[in-house]
């Protein structure tokens, strides 16, 4: 109609300086029957064609906070390529330079800025991050981290030259790890495979962030390059960093491969424990049917013996997982557990009992055990106690309800303890050291004070 266009018009040829408002923008969407974001639409369009040969004007006024930048992407794409038509690289960053922007700016401002750049850089990469290597400051930085990012996709191993000299050597870390980060992600199979020819520094970052992509896209093959692994300690970092994401996905399908994939004999004791870590969040009882399952672990020989090597009870394990969230199902399970797992176990839950501050109840468990074991207990749980992990102040209103040949011991881990951190008031000590034997007072006088 006259009075749609008559407004279409008036809101197309509004000056600069003075805008309109948005609350007159506003209205006149209403009034002409259309959305007010369209209106901020036309507006940008009439206003990006009037000022498309001063890119950081276009630019400064699509920036604005007001706009709708998922609706103006297009537009703010256009001023960028403008930009770069000009003056190359060199305009984006007098463009970046010329206003507020940061990396911080926002999803959409970055996202074009990246596909912009990328879109240049590929007419000729090595002249494009020659042409980033002249720029300083945070613009440039973001400009030529797009470039390296672009150049990772098409060959990363001549990024990785490109930037093998560069000075400091801090910034030269810092740019290949965002070459083989974008390697592992974009192409995580063919990063794996190539694998020999990334810096030594850098191989088991980039093994990381592709089996985090595999994990979820190829989890079997995923499952195939970490069993494949001859480093312990690495097979044994990247397998627990896949079982994270497996558990969660499937339980059962994640607990076969790592009780039967035969090329993880050597690590399976230390994965099955991070498994058991997340089996216990999800399903405790199947947690704990998975280590009772275990085969047990091989006697270590100086052929199969390794730094990495996992010593620790799996069945005890278990149990001292499903004590972090409930004590009560723990001590119901332990029942199910094998007769040389009990000890540990109690021992678990003691421990954990005394940091949920339940201290009457870890004391009384010592007497679910054997009489032999009861000094293992006490060394254990009284230790944790009185040690970095508990609150030992609480101990001191204990010590009297200990059996007496565990009062001495106690009393000399509190005031070893009370040695370098002084948490007993002066009265506290006094009242602690009365519960010392002359041997115990001797031992707490050398260098194995702390020893229990």
């Amino acid at each position: 109609t006259p009075m749609r266009e008559t407004a279409i018009a008036a809101i197309l040829n509004t000056p600069l300086e003075p805008s309109l408002s948005r609350d007159i923008q506003g209205k006149l969407a209403s009034a002409i029957g259309s959305k007010f974001d369209e209106i901020q639409l036309l507006v940008s369009k009439q206003r990006v064609k009037d000022y498309l040969d001063n890119p950081s004007v276009a630019w400064n006024l699509l920036r604005d906070d007001r706009l709708d930048k998922e609706l103006h992407a297009h537009l703010l794409f256009q001023v960028v390529e403008r930009s770069l038509e000009r003056d190359g690289l060199r305009g984006v960053v007098a463009l970046l330079s010329s206003s507020d922007w940061d990396w911080r700016d926002g999803e959409v401002v970055n996202r074009v800025l990246g596909d912009a750049i990328s879109t240049y850089a590929l007419l000729d990469i090595k002249r494009a991050f020659k042409d980033s290597l002249t720029f300083q400051g945070n613009a440039s930085s973001f400009v030529r981290d797009q470039v390296l990012s672009t150049w990772a996709i098409l060959d990363p191993e001549e990024a990785l030259n490109a930037v093998a000299s560069y000075e400091p050597s801090s910034e030269r870390l810092r740019l290949q790890k965002l070459i083989v980060r974008v390697w592992g992600r974009t192409s995580p199979s063919d990063s794996l495979e190539r694998i020999h020819t990334v810096p030594r520094h850098l191989s088991n970052y980039v093994r990381t962030i592709a089996l985090r992509v595999l994990s979820d896209s190829d989890p079997n093959r995923a499952k195939e390059i970490v069993a494949s692994i001859a480093n312990p300690q690495f097979k044994t970092q990247h397998a627990q960093e896949l079982v994270q994401f497996l558990t969660f996905v499937d339980q059962a399908d994640t607990v076969d491969w790592v009780l039967t994939e035969p090329n993880m004999e050597d690590v399976r004791h230390q994965v099955l424990a991070h498994v058991l870590y997340y089996l216990a969040l999800i399903d405790p009882y199947l947690a704990l049917e998975t280590a009772i399952a275990a085969p047990p672990q091989a006697e270590s020989t100086p052929e199969n013996h390794h730094p990495f090597r996992y010593e620790r009870d799996l069945q005890a394990v278990a149990i001292s997982y499903i004590a972090q969230l409930d004590t009560d199902l723990a001590m119901e399970m332990v029942s199910r557990v094998r007769q040389s797992s009990k000890l540990q176990s109690y021992v678990y839950i003691g421990t954990t009992l005394v940091q949920l501050h339940e201290y009457d109840r870890a004391l009384e468990l010592v007497g679910r055990l054997e009489e032999s074991e009861h000094d293992a207990y006490y060394r254990s749980v009284l230790g944790h106690w009185s040690g970095w992990w508990g609150t030992p102040v609480d101990l001191v209103d204990y010590l009297d309800k200990l059996p007496v040949e565990q009062q001495s011991k106690a009393a000399r881990q509190l005031l070893w303890k009370n040695k370098f951190d002084s948490f007993l008031s002066v009265e506290q000590s006094d009242f602690v050291s009365g519960f010392l034997n002359d041997d115990d007072a001797k031992v707490l006088d050398s260098p194995n004070g702390w020893k229990w």
